[in-house]
C-alpha cells in the first residue's frame, strides 16, 4: 500500500524558489530601468514616453502581489531617477510604491489574468502615474496647466505604453512561472 501526499505541500518547500525568482525580479527590473533610460527617451509622441516601469509593475503585482511589486516598482524608479535626474529624486520611486500596491489588488483576479487585462491594467498604471506625477509638480509650485499636461504628455505616454507592453508582461509571466502571493494567506510571518 503506497501513500500519496494529497493538497499543498508545506510552506517551506513552496518558498525554496523565492532566491531564483528574486534574481529573476532584480533581472527584469535592472533590464527594464537599462531601456526606460536610454530606449525610450529617443521613441517620442509629442512630450509622451513610453513607460516600460509600469508594465514591469503590473506584471510583477499580478504574479507575486502588491507586497512585491511595491518594493520592485519603488527601486527601479529609483534607479531610474539616480541614473537619469527629472527633478525631485524619490518623487517617481513613491509613485511606482503606490502603483505596485495599487496593482497588486488585482493579484488572483480572473479578469486581469488574460493578456488583455494585464495590458489594460499596464496602461491605466501608467496613465495614474503621470496624473501623480503632475500632482507632485503642483506641490512644488512648479506652473504647469492641467489640459495642456493630460493632451500632451498623458495621453502619448499612455498610447506608446499600450504599444509596448505586452513584450514585457510577457517576459514577466514567464520569468516568474506561476502566481503566487508571497505575503498573502497562509504565509508565514
Amino acid at each position: 500500500m503506497t501513500t500519496t501526499l494529497i493538497g499543498r505541500l508545506p510552506w517551506r518547500r513552496e518558498r525554496a524558489d523565492v532566491p531564483v525568482r528574486a534574481g529573476a525580479i532584480l533581472a527584469i527590473g535592472l533590464g527594464v530601468v537599462l531601456l526606460q533610460v536610454v530606449l525610450m527617451p529617443n521613441i517620442r509622441l509629442i512630450e509622451g514616453v513610453p513607460d516600460l516601469i509600469a508594465p514591469a509593475v503590473v506584471g510583477i503585482a499580478l504574479m507575486r502581489g502588491g507586497f512585491v511589486a511595491g518594493i520592485a516598482g519603488m527601486v527601479m524608479a529609483l534607479l531610474a531617477e539616480l541614473v537619469a535626474p527629472v527633478g525631485m529624486v524619490g518623487g517617481l520611486a513613491l509613485i511606482y510604491l503606490c502603483a505596485g500596491a495599487f496593482a497588486g489588488r488585482y493579484f488572483g483576479r480572473r479578469e486581469v489574468q488574460g493578456p488583455l487585462g494585464s495590458l489594460v491594467l499596464s496602461v491605466i498604471v501608467a496613465g495614474l502615474v503621470q496624473l501623480a506625477y503632475l500632482g507632485l509638480h503642483l506641490l512644488v509650485g512648479a506652473p504647469v496647466e492641467f489640459t495642456d499636461f493630460l493632451g500632451r504628455v498623458v495621453l502619448p505616454t499612455m498610447l506608446l505604453t499600450a504599444l509596448l507592453s505586452a513584450p514585457v508582461l510577457l517576459l514577466v509571466r514567464w520569468a516568474l512561472g506561476r502566481p503566487r502571493d508571497v505575503l498573502g494567506p497562509g504565509a508565514p510571518a
